[in-house]
């Protein structure tokens, strides 16, 4: 069955009709139970009564007086038991008229009670019982028993197939009415397409596993249309910034083929000039590969013990040398020792990155700062610079990729060095974010790597 419905109303009417068939098969055994153990009482009374009746005619010596009392009371209730009377031996001393030329069948002899089916009898329940010499059997006929549980059997199977049929009309309303929601929610994710991605699954006032599943399927389409977003604005972006050094290119040659008469100086001025598009065309392209392999999970992390001391060393022996073509003043300050585990090239590039984004923002005098310290258990490293700092509004999307800040006119970039940045650090399983200072003009650039990353706390 490829319908949820049908497989529902089949499961149901299943349960349903099993359920009353177990208990129509309980009833029935409780019922036979009850009529058998009525039965045994009422061969009791009788032979409380053919008790009485022996001893009121003496004791076995008056043989033929007891067989003639038990003979008037049988009589009595021939239309509802079978009397035998016997010697411990096996002769038979009396026979109720309504067995005719039958005995009891063998079976019943040397059992206090039995149910046994017999040819010509049919289905009985015997009683025997010892007293005063003589084994006394009372038996009652079960065929009328018999026959109701006949009907009984036949009844409870027309009753389960009403069940049933019942069953499949009301489990099939019932389906359709639990599965309304699914159908609504399909209806809903059908409408969703590239052009809709604001369409929402109607979540339902149940609180049940439907109305959460309705709210984990808006809680992806929200992300899925992040994500789209992402993808559409980054597709624009990219082709924006792939525009502008391919025209440059562009124009340039056709300058060049327009006239081959142009000086030699001019053409070798229009040739570095693509060169340098060139190059910029292939850091954005290396940029965008790096930063596909970080989304996808891609990138590969030579994460080991890194002596922070010598890796914060070789890096501001560097970075001085940078800084003093800018004209600007680099400071490290150190606060926390020891090794720690991360990516040592990774992270001397987001390092780079920051402090030559603040060495570019930075007048000459100026000071940068590098401070590296605890928060909590993390590495936290901080670059401070003495810029002019950015709005509010900036400060959330400039870890976004091609998100260029109001800089100098003459500071070029293709915008994806912060979101690089952004993804060495997520890689690291850390943080990274920004704000101005309080004290001064300037922006704060920190990140923190995780505390697992302290070799002495992993010791």
């Amino acid at each position: 069955m490829k319908s949820l419905s049908a497989r529902l109303t089949f499961w149901y009417a299943l349960v349903v009709t099993f359920t009353v068939a177990v208990l129509l098969f309980v009833g029935r055994f409780y019922l036979e139970h009850s009529l058998i153990s009525g039965i045994d009482l009422l061969n009791a009374v009788e032979f409380e009564e053919i008790s009485s009746r022996i001893d009121n005619a003496g004791t076995a010596e008056s043989q033929h007086s007891i067989i003639a009392s038990i003979k008037e009371h049988a009589e009595l209730d021939a239309e509802l038991y079978f009397f035998q009377i016997g010697k411990a031996d096996g002769e038979i001393l009396y026979r109720s008229g309504n067995l005719g030329p039958c005995e009891l069948p063998k079976a019943v002899h040397g059992q206090p009670r039995a149910t046994i089916k017999d040819d010509e009898l049919g289905w009985i329940r015997s009683m025997e019982v010892s007293y005063a010499g003589l084994d006394i059997h009372i038996v009652s006929s079960l065929n009328s028993v018999q026959t109701l549980f006949k009907d009984y059997t036949q009844i409870s199977l027309y009753a389960l197939i009403a069940v049933f049929a019942l069953s499949l009309f009301l489990g099939y309303f019932l389906s359709r009415l639990a599965i309304r929601p699914i159908a609504s929610i399909q209806t809903s994710a059908q409408r969703v397409t590239a052009s809709s991605f604001s369409e929402r699954i109607p979540v339902p006032n149940t609180g049940d596993e439907v109305a959460r599943m309705a709210i984990l399927l808006n809680a992806m389409l929200d992300r899925l249309e992040r994500s789209y977003q992402q993808v559409k604005r980054f597709t624009a972006e990219a082709s924006h910034e792939f525009r502008t050094p391919l025209s440059i290119i562009r124009l340039q040659t056709e300058r060049m083929l327009a006239q081959p008469e142009l000086a030699e100086s001019e053409r070798e001025l229009a040739l570095c000039e693509q060169m340098e598009e060139v190059e910029r065309l292939n850091k954005m392209i290396d940029d965008l590969l790096f930063l596909a392999k970080a989304d996808a999970g891609a990138m590969p992390l030579a994460i080991k013990s890194v002596s922070l001391s010598e890796f914060l060393q070789e890096f501001t022996t560097d970075v001085v040398l940078l800084a003093q073509e800018f004209g600007v003043r680099f400071e490290l300050s150190q606060s926390v020792e020891g090794d720690w585990f991360f990516d040592a090239r990774w992270i001397r590039q987001v390092l780079l990155n920051l402090v030559s984004n603040a060495l570019r923002v930075s007048q000459a005098g100026q000071l940068v700062q590098l401070i590296v310290d605890r928060q909590e258990t993390q590495l936290r490293m901080r670059v401070i610079d003495q810029g002019t700092g950015v709005s509010e509004a900036q400060l959330e999307l400039m870890f976004n990729r091609f998100e260029r800040l109001n800089q100098p006119s003459e500071i070029t970039g293709n915008g994806l060095g912060l979101a690089i940045c952004k993804s060495i650090i997520e890689q690291h399983a850390g943080n990274i974010h920004a704000y101005n200072r309080v004290d001064c003009k300037g922006l704060v650039v920190e990140f923190t790597l995780p505390a697992h990353g302290n070799a002495d706390d992993q010791a």
